[in-house]
């Protein structure tokens, strides 16, 4: 991880630059002085759910084999009953 250190001055002259410097792997540190004041990172992507993956790879039509996605398909539908918790006890 980077870390970008600004004065806060900078920050303030000019927003849009310091946020252009930030990617997944930058912090940029706003400090006044040597006193940091705050920290800007991007946030974390959301994970996709199961079902978004799925719909992701079926909207692109590409499957490793021909029955992929019936086999798929049928997997999920093999376990659709109702979770019961006591199996974690």
């Amino acid at each position: 991880m980077t870390t970008i250190h600004i004065s806060q001055d900078e920050a303030k002259r000019d927003l849009n630059a310091v946020l252009a410097r930030l990617n997944e792997d930058t912090i940029v540190l706003i400090e006044d002085g040597s006193r940091p004041v705050a920290m800007l990172q991007l946030p974390p992507r959301p994970e996709l759910s199961f079902a978004e993956k799925l719909e992701r790879l079926r909207m692109r039509e590409v499957y490793p084999d021909d029955t992929f996605a019936e086999d798929l398909d049928a997997a999920i539908a093999s376990r659709r009953e109702a979770f019961d918790p006591s199996v974690l006890d």
